[in-house]
């Protein structure tokens, strides 16, 4: 017998998926707000794409409350989801934002290129390059830097 829906089974089951919810991440608080950022970004996504696949009958419709004994106009599910997610959103936008968040990593970024810039010229400084290809050489480096995302992946962190 293998546990089913029946209470033993149930509990089993809720247990071995808590310790896949319970792995420890090492992040930063910076990394753990802008996971949460994106994370409410991808959510705000996904209900405003269903929300648009509704047609404008469908957006609301009555409700009956038997205590009153009157009807109200109640938002579909997916359009109260959506305005719940642009309010997470809103409000997760103004912790990183209060935190600095954006600032600090543009900081961030702008001195690991220069660390990265150096150990360039020093490497390009050892060969034996044409005047031609070290005039080519520093655009060249600053482009491709420049390209690199600024904000690096943490193992099962969404950025």
């Amino acid at each position: 017998m293998h546990g089913g829906n029946t209470p033993n089974g149930v509990m089993a089951a809720s247990k071995e998926e808590l310790k896949g919810m319970a792995k420890p991440i090492a992040v930063g608080p910076d990394q753990a707000l802008t996971a949460v950022l994106h994370l409410a970004v991808g959510q705000l996504v996904y209900s405003t794409e269903k929300v648009n696949g509704l047609s404008e009958d469908e957006l609301f419709h009555q409700a009956y409350h038997p205590a009153s004994e009157t009807f109200t106009m109640v938002p579909h599910h997916w359009l109260a989801l959506q305005r719940m997610c642009m309010a997470d959103l809103a409000k997760f936008a103004k912790m990183c934002a209060d935190a600095d968040i954006n600032e600090r990593g543009q900081l961030l970024a702008e001195q690991q290129t220069a660390v990265v810039a150096q150990v360039l010229e020093r490497v390009v400084g050892s060969l034996d390059l044409t005047r031609e290809q070290r005039e080519q050489l520093g655009p060249a480096i600053r482009r491709e830097l420049t390209a690199m995302p600024t904000t690096p992946d943490v193992e099962g962190v969404p950025t």
